[in-house]
């Protein structure tokens, strides 16, 4: 079948059994299972959905008027184990390219470069951007991208949601409740290490602190994740939150968490286009592959691999071919 999401067509139920599958795969770092893609797969019905948001990256550069990328603050470049520069970021035939590569002369230090680009609209982010910027965020309806993932350790791409408020996610938000704010993570790709194609769909909210609460999809295989386009799509109603791979429903919630309803966001969410690079920084000093030290002094290792493992004369890129957001009609 050709890939559905070249047009801008939603959902017609196609008849499929459900099969139920699973994998494991056993790594240094242990067995971590995951299920196959199956049941009822759907296809685009323009006549029910209306199109906000499009994105093909045609031309030669980032579309400026949708799109800021990052480096963050001026002198404060780092995240995780990673420094993020606009110029790893590029459009050509029809790609988005975010680019990662270890520099050992790179403007900020030794290490590993990145990029981040994402439709914000808010204040308080530093971006080289050109005036028609105007950002993008919307509450409910569609999101969606194709996109191909880096085939590289420690190092994984993602397409994620957050609310676009000034208030901070961490400081402000209201306990017990996830329709204040959710990060919503649609698609993301830390499994290489463990030879592993596979992702799932992901909710956090009530901060970043010990009060932090998460509830997550099963992991789903998605063949040629690192080699070939795939579409993550994710369907958010008054109610509920339907995660797509390809076509396929993986996950329906509506965020019940320890049997009490937190509820689904009530707020805007803009669009992120990430890679991370796993480990940690301290005094400006990047730990690749390390996130944190126990109370021993004993590292921890990054949970999605050391970076270090990859070679370092090569380029990883995440590969995005285009963007969609929708509203039913």
């Amino acid at each position: 079948m050709e890939n559905y999401l070249q047009s801008s067509k939603l959902w017609i139920k196609v008849a499929a059994v459900a099969v139920a599958a699973s994998i494991c795969t056993v790594a240094l770092t242990g067995c971590l299972s995951s299920k196959q893609l199956s049941g009822d797969k759907y296809i685009f019905d323009d006549s029910e959905w209306n199109v906000t948001f499009n994105d093909d990256f045609n031309g030669n550069s980032l579309d400026t008027s949708k799109w800021k990328t990052h480096d963050f603050v001026e002198n404060d470049n780092i995240r995780r184990a990673g420094y993020y520069d606009h110029d790893a970021v590029s459009v050509s035939d029809g790609k988005l390219t975010i680019r990662t590569d270890y520099r050992d002369e790179g403007k900020y230090g030794k290490g590993w470069y990145t990029g981040w680009v994402e439709s914000s609209v808010k204040a308080g982010h530093t971006a080289e951007n050109s005036s028609d910027y105007e950002g993008f965020a919307q509450k409910g309806g569609y999101f969606e991208v194709t996109a191909q993932a880096p085939p590289s350790e420690g190092i994984w791409s993602a397409f994620w949601l957050m609310p676009d408020s000034n208030k901070t996610f961490s400081q402000d938000d209201i306990q017990g409740t996830a329709t204040d704010g959710t990060e919503i993570d649609i698609m993301e790709s830390p499994h290489y290490n463990k030879g592993k194609s596979i992702t799932q769909g992901v909710l956090h909210w009530d901060g970043y602190d010990d009060r932090h609460k998460t509830l997550a999809s099963d992991r789903y295989h998605v063949e040629g994740m690192y080699t070939e386009m795939h579409t993550y799509g994710l369907e958010w109603t008054e109610d509920s939150y339907i995660f797509y791979i390809d076509g396929y429903k993986i996950w329906e919630t509506d965020v019940t968490y320890e049997g009490e309803l937190h509820g689904v966001s009530d707020i805007a969410s803009y669009m992120l286009l990430t890679v991370e690079i796993g480990g940690s920084s301290k005094d400006g000093v990047l730990n690749p592959g390390i996130d944190s030290y126990d109370k021993n002094g004993k590292a921890v290792k990054s949970w999605a691999g050391n970076p270090m493992d990859n070679d370092t004369l090569k380029s990883y890129d995440f590969i995005i071919d285009n963007i969609r957001v929708m509203t039913r009609k």
